[in-house]
């Protein structure tokens, strides 16, 4: 008798586990045709207020070097612009683990740990959304800090809250359970966030399209030139660098290593007063800090940014 009521318990827990399984990997929907719009804004206050969108449509699928299949995640700015970039994930279906491909040789398996959708509040993972750390190589940390029910583009669903803590000064994101990755914010001197409009999964539509991207809200004219924090940030490939100039002057936009190499010039010429930006695409650059400097006639200003691939 002692051991069918054994052998019951084993089967309860065998498919409680496989229950519970089933149930993180609705957190992330890697199913080809999948589709995401998100929209993007950027704020340093009491200035500017930037705002831009992209799309990420799982378009396929492929056996890269590392002998794993990945998804293959490919996102493009809204509106289009031409400009496209991949991205490799894969779900671990036994351990509901999330990988991403990257060619940083720092990495075993060429891989990193992105999510682990088994993760309940309190719970750290040696992951990280970015794959950069500002501890050392491959130093990740990221907590699930809550679970909780909430509606997300009209759908009532289970949503996770997380915290990447492997670098300075973090990234807070937030996962729905049947949409994917939903929103995140990061805030230093500046702040950026990511929040998500519209969804396609699995041939059912969520929330509304974005049919256009709002003009840059000015909340108050400055009087100083300001050289703004880069976005997106952490990037891969392309990030938007943009400065304020009360006052016109020859300007020169400058992208530099971390040796202090000087590897792209992205404005070298006569600037009217006002807000510009520029475009830095990184693509034959490797991961890694970089820094940009705004020089003028009457200043020089610089900050970082971190590519990562």
């Amino acid at each position: 008798m002692k051991y069918l009521i054994l052998f019951s318990l084993i089967i309860s827990f065998t498919f409680a586990q496989i229950d519970s399984l089933d149930e993180a990997l609705k957190y992330y929907p890697l199913q080809i045709g999948n589709y995401w719009e998100y929209k993007n804004y950027y704020w340093e206050i009491p200035f500017y207020k930037d705002s831009s969108a992209h799309s990420i449509e799982i378009i396929g699928d492929t056996i890269l070097l590392n002998n794993r299949n990945y998804k293959i995640l490919l996102q493009k700015n809204i509106p289009d612009d031409g400009f496209s970039f991949k991205i490799y994930e894969r779900v671990d279906s036994l351990t509901a683990c999330v990988y991403r491909y990257s060619t940083d040789t720092v990495f075993i398996n060429n891989e990193y740990l992105v999510d682990s959708l088994l993760a309940q509040p309190g719970d750290y993972f040696a992951g990280s959304r970015t794959g950069y750390s500002s501890f050392g190589n491959g130093i990740f940390s990221t907590l699930c800090v809550a679970e909780y029910e909430d509606t997300v583009l009209d759908l009532i669903t289970d949503v996770k809250e997380l915290q990447d803590q492997s670098f300075i000064p973090g990234l807070n994101y937030t996962l729905a359970k049947g949409l994917g990755f939903v929103s995140s914010i990061s805030c230093e001197f500046s702040c950026g966030s990511t929040n998500l409009v519209y969804a396609l999964i699995n041939g059912v539509e969520y929330g509304d399209r974005i049919t256009k991207v709002e003009e840059n809200e000015i909340i108050a004219l400055p009087s100083a030139y300001i050289l703004y924090q880069n976005f997106p940030n952490p990037f891969n490939p392309t990030t938007t660098i943009s400065f304020y100039l009360p006052c016109e002057s020859e300007v020169k936009l400058l992208i530099y290593d971390l040796k202090g190499a000087l590897i792209c010039k992205l404005a070298n010429e006569y600037h009217k007063s006002g807000k510009y930006k520029y475009t830095f695409d990184a693509s034959v650059y490797s991961s890694g800090l970089y820094f940009y400097r705004l020089i003028t006639d009457e200043i020089v200003l610089s900050k970082k940014m971190l590519l990562i691939k």
